[in-house]
């Protein structure tokens, strides 16, 4: 059993539906990290939740921990990540959960992430974040049990 939270990482190549951001927001927030850390993380944070809450200043505490070097080797890992061609190979069923208003994953990437799968169930949540998991747990932790017991 599978279960993906979040379409997959970044694709190499920015093209439309295709999962992730495109390269230039990756690159863009390296160099903000690089500028001015604790106002890049934010940004990145708020688009992540989408508003401003205790959720996304808990997590930026949390943030703040990380080692810079650990932030940019996630960083690079992401522009140089596609699991595209992957995914057909996929024999386990996978859960996919999204959030409509996702503003890392590309739009369309839910759909091209469908396609690609093999056995999957899908639940796009709405008003669901990049933080889906954390803002809708307990929605994302029944239809998760649901899945594990139904296999």
């Amino acid at each position: 059993i599978s279960v993906v939270a979040a379409p997959f990482n970044c694709a190499k190549e920015a093209v439309p539906g295709a999962p992730g951001w495109p390269q230039a927001h990756l690159r863009a927030l390296k160099l903000n990290l690089r500028r001015n850390r604790e106002q890049a993380l934010r940004r990145f944070l708020l688009d992540c939740y989408g508003r401003s809450g205790p959720e996304l200043e808990e997590t930026f505490i949390r943030t703040r921990r990380f080692d810079d070097r650990e932030l940019m080797r996630g960083l690079e890992y992401l522009e140089q990540i596609d699991l595209r061609p992957r995914l057909a190979r996929i024999a386990q069923d996978v859960l996919v959960v999204q959030g409509d208003a996702d503003r890392i994953a590309a739009p369309g990437s839910f759909a091209v992430l469908m396609g690609m799968l093999r056995s999957r169930q899908s639940l796009e949540i709405a008003g669901g974040t990049h933080a889906v998991c954390e803002q809708k747990a307990e929605l994302v932790a029944e239809r998760v049990r649901s899945f594990v017991r139904d296999e």
